[in-house]
């Protein structure tokens, strides 16, 4: 990583430290890189988008839930494979299963939070107690999301990453 990405990365978050990752962690530096390079994916998108007052916080942990709970009354809950997003409480919860260090795609995945949480500062929630709110937005989000998540690991050359995230967007369709 450049010394330029890595200073920006590093104000974007707020840390003045970087840590280590154990396996099954993300460090902070990743955390921070990754966090840079999707507001700046975002803001390509979405010009004058401002920055969060902060980054959401990234737990680790087998937690994980899934649209139908919804203990914390959050208006955002959104949980793919190993991973959920709660909105409102500025967090991220990644289960111990993701490399994010070591796989592009696993680093991809919260890259592709990072696109939601964005979204959802700028737009509101498409969910509210684990209900959908409105399915064509939704889905709108989820196909810019993949898409910024697509460029991003075929800028990579992660080719065989990017065609699973085409698959998955390709499937993505409200209910008729």
């Amino acid at each position: 990583m450049t010394t330029l990405w890595r200073t920006v990365a590093m104000l974007l978050m707020g840390f003045a430290l970087l840590a280590s990752a154990a396996p099954g962690q993300v460090s902070i530096e990743q955390a921070a890189l990754l966090y840079a390079k999707a507001y700046s994916a975002y803001t390509s998108q979405h010009p004058g988008f401002r920055l969060p007052d902060r980054a959401p916080t990234i737990h680790v942990t087998n937690m994980v839930k899934s649209y139908g709970e919804n203990a914390y009354g959050l208006t955002c809950i959104v949980k793919i494979n190993a991973v959920t997003l709660r909105c409102e409480a500025g967090e991220v919860l990644l289960s111990p299963e993701l490399d994010i260090e070591g796989s592009a795609l696993h680093a991809s995945i919260l890259f592709h939070e990072y696109i939601h949480y964005f979204q959802w500062i700028q737009h509101g929630p498409v969910f509210t107690e684990g209900e959908l709110l409105d399915c064509e937005r939704s889905v709108a989000w989820e196909r810019e999301a993949y898409t910024l998540q697509m460029k991003m690991l075929e800028r990579a050359q992660e080719w065989e990453g990017a065609r699973l995230v085409r698959l998955a967007m390709a499937h993505l369709a409200c209910p008729r």
